[in-house]
């Protein structure tokens, strides 16, 4: 596992220069990628960006109590409908990906994590 970490000031643009390269090493790996981000405020604003910067080369979706009743049933279905082999960008929230017990066994999946989180405090 790598794992890197980017230190900057807020409004450097660090989230959308995660994006760029999540969507690239989607393309470029053949699998899916799931980008973690604090707030489903935060993944609206970012699934916007996504969506121009990908421009529909590769799918975007994202998980969350504001665009679904029950983010367990919708995330299940995603990751079924998304796979482990093709390019895929998914965001949650911390909290969702802490929570989905689907993760496990997922290693064609990348993850990215924007903002440093502690599990304990989602719990």
């Amino acid at each position: 596992m790598t794992i890197g970490m980017i230190d900057a000031v807020a409004g450097s643009g660090k989230t959308t220069e995660m994006l760029k390269k999540a969507i690239e090493d989607s393309i470029r790996e053949k699998r899916p990628v799931n980008i973690s981000l604090p707030t489903k405020e935060v993944i609206e604003e970012k699934y916007q960006d996504a969506l121009r910067i990908a421009d529909g080369r590769i799918k975007v979706e994202r998980v969350h109590g504001g665009v679904c009743e029950n983010v367990g049933n919708s995330l299940d279905a995603l990751l079924k409908e998304i796979g482990s082999h093709q390019p895929a960008l998914l965001f949650t929230t911390h909290k969702t990906f802490i929570d989905c017990p689907n993760w496990v066994g997922r290693k064609d999946w990348k993850f990215y994590f924007d903002e440093l989180f502690d599990p304990v405090q989602l719990v």
